[in-house]
């Protein structure tokens, strides 16, 4: 038994003294890393810090590694893979200190990649135990945010919270001012508009890493400020994860307009409608397809639409198609970018084929919208995207 015990004794300090030569080398790595980072050598920073990561065996100081090489990817201008290691930091270990470092990095990552929904939901859970400084910084992001998503309210709250004089730092920051920076945007061709791009895909978590979208097609979307769209309510709710698309017409009188200026006022008054007469949080489609075949955004994406009915919304893609479809036809121009609009939202969200509705189909025949024509375009371009993932599905 004596023997047994000086065993175990001897073994438990070779395990101990193993595991502080794991932590000793890893916390040298480490500094390495931060050494790095204050000399701007960002490559050989995240080189360390992943270096640590590997060789901590506890948790805390694993993350902490983790988060070194996530600020290192940010500072090198890389914020997609800094996201990735920030939540690799969140999975390993989420506790006191370190968790509130992790939310507020996450922030960051999203406020670079200009997604301000996500980052300041990061951000305000990141708050604790922030130095003077480094709060009010902070704080100037989430007016930011809050200003870039219409929460007036909430911007004026986080402002009046700042320090007084503010820093110069402060004051840069707030100087950005909003510009719907959420969705990556582009120059149409021509035209001086801003165009927003599809946004990321979510993936299953809450953990969102933005990609570019896929397809070779170039799709143009017109902003809402170009339609003078009024702010969205108070009442609006956060889209979920996206798993569905539901096609509808407008319906009612014929629409024959084919200018821009036609289509941003009818566009306008849906919104009016929406919000004034039913009482919704903003115009309730997320995309506007008028008869000359421009697509409009409507309601932004990160937020949950109110076109299908109830949870029928949910995760569910509202586009709307300028007309009545039970009296007129569709113009190829209409039919040739809803298409373009529904395959890359499909591409883009992983949505199956079967996944794309009409408004008949997702309320189960209580209603005729989009009418005959629109619902036989809405099975063609059904089958057409079926064909198209069946071809591309890895292993065929």
């Amino acid at each position: 038994m004596i023997r047994f015990g000086l065993l175990v004794s001897t073994l438990l300090g070779l395990v101990s003294l193993s595991a502080c030569r794991s932590l000793s080398r890893a916390g040298s790595a480490r500094g390495e890393g931060y050494a790095h980072l204050e000399n701007k050598d960002y490559a050989a920073a995240g080189s360390a810090f992943e270096k640590a990561a590997v060789l901590a065996n506890d948790p805390e100081e694993k993350a902490k590694a983790y988060l070194g090489a996530g600020h290192a990817r940010l500072q090198a201008g890389d914020a997609q893979t800094a996201l990735k290691f920030f939540y690799e930091a969140r999975r390993v270990y989420h506790l006191g200190a370190v968790a509130s470092q992790t939310n507020r990095a996450i922030g960051e990552g999203y406020f670079v990649l200009e997604d301000y929904a996500l980052a300041r939901r990061y951000f305000s859970k990141g708050m604790e135990d922030l130095p003077e400084g480094e709060r009010d910084l902070t704080l100037a992001k989430l007016v930011i945010c809050c200003r870039d998503l219409d929460d007036v309210p909430a911007a004026t709250q986080y402002r009046s919270q700042l320090k007084q004089p503010l820093s110069s730092e402060v004051q840069s920051i707030l100087a950005m001012g909003p510009k719907s920076l959420h969705q990556h945007s582009v120059e149409l061709e021509g035209e001086g508009e801003r165009a927003p791009a599809l946004p990321w895909v979510p993936p299953p978590r809450e953990e969102t890493v933005p990609q570019e979208p896929p397809g070779e097609g170039k799709l143009w979307v017109i902003s809402r400020e170009n339609w003078n769209a009024r702010p969205p309510r108070r009442n609006i709710e956060p889209m979920g994860r996206v798993d569905k698309i539901t096609i509808h017409h407008t319906g009612g009188d014929l629409f024959t307009g084919s200018t821009r200026a036609d289509a941003a006022e009818e566009i306008r008054r849906i919104q009016k409608y929406h919000q004034i007469e039913q009482g919704w949080a903003d115009i309730g489609y997320h995309y506007v397809v008028d008869r000359a075949g421009n697509i409009w955004q409507a309601r932004r994406l990160c937020y949950q639409g109110a076109h299908a009915r109830g949870a029928a919304n949910y995760g569910n893609i509202g586009i709307v198609l300028l007309g009545n479809y039970c009296q007129q036809g569709i113009t190829p121009a209409q039919r040739q970018s809803l298409e373009l609009l529904v395959v890359k939202l499909s591409e883009h969200f992983n949505i199956s084929a079967q996944q794309v509705y009409t408004h008949r189909e997702i309320a189960n025949g209580r209603t005729d919208c989009p009418g005959p024509v629109l619902t036989r375009c809405v099975r063609e371009i059904r089958e057409n995207l079926r064909r198209r993932l069946v071809a591309y599905r890895p292993g065929d």
